[in-house]
């Protein structure tokens, strides 16, 4: 989870899985809106869990590192970095960089 400056949340991947589905990287993300609730965002060109994500001072959210699937080890950083952009409406978009 990452605080913006505008006290909204964005949270980014993490670790899914259901009955009779191995563990995956998700490639979703949300926004949490004080006083609205969560609103989906877009997402990350591929999964990730045990990642980070840093709020950078022009507004956007670099997301690097952490892995893509269970089995995968190399947890190497993740490029090009995923940020959310302001979009004409006033809400906002998750797209690669």
């Amino acid at each position: 989870m990452t605080r913006l400056e505008n006290g909204q949340i964005l949270v980014t991947g993490g670790l899914g899985a259901g009955p009779g589905v191995p563990p995956a990287g998700l490639a979703t993300a949300e926004l949490y809106v004080p006083g609205s609730g969560w609103v989906p965002v877009g997402g990350l060109s591929q999964g990730r869990f045990s990642h980070s994500a840093t709020a950078l001072k022009d507004g956007r959210v670099l997301v690097a590192g952490g892995c893509t699937a269970r089995d995968d080890h190399s947890c190497a950083p993740c490029a090009p970095p995923s940020c959310t952009t302001p979009t004409a409406g006033g809400g906002r978009r998750c797209a690669p960089r």
